[in-house]
């Protein structure tokens, strides 16, 4: 709908990274990261360590073996490290 686009000038001023969850009991823990360069596998497990765990234990007290946890293709989801991690963690 070209009615809903605004004219923009391409510039490289940083990233801003938003993650969040859904769970069936409400909405998950979720924050805004500045980002300074692109999410990489480390990165990526450290958010998920404090919002996607935190959502699960501290606020909705939900085990980690009754979720269903969703990613796309992107490297820092499919990598070694990050699959490690999930395993480590009871996700997969």
């Amino acid at each position: 709908m070209p009615y809903w686009t605004e004219p923009h000038v391409e510039e490289d001023g940083g990233s801003v990274l938003f993650w969040g969850c859904i769970t069936a009991n409400g909405p998950g823990y979720g924050g805004t990261t500045l980002m300074d360069g692109s999410v990489d596998s480390i990165v990526y497990v450290a958010i998920l360590q404090t919002s996607l765990l935190g959502t699960l234990e501290y606020r909705y007290d939900m085990s980690r073996n009754v979720i269903r946890f969703q990613l796309d293709n992107v490297m820092p989801h499919t990598s070694g490290f990050t699959q490690d991690r999930f395993g480590a963690n009871g996700i997969i």
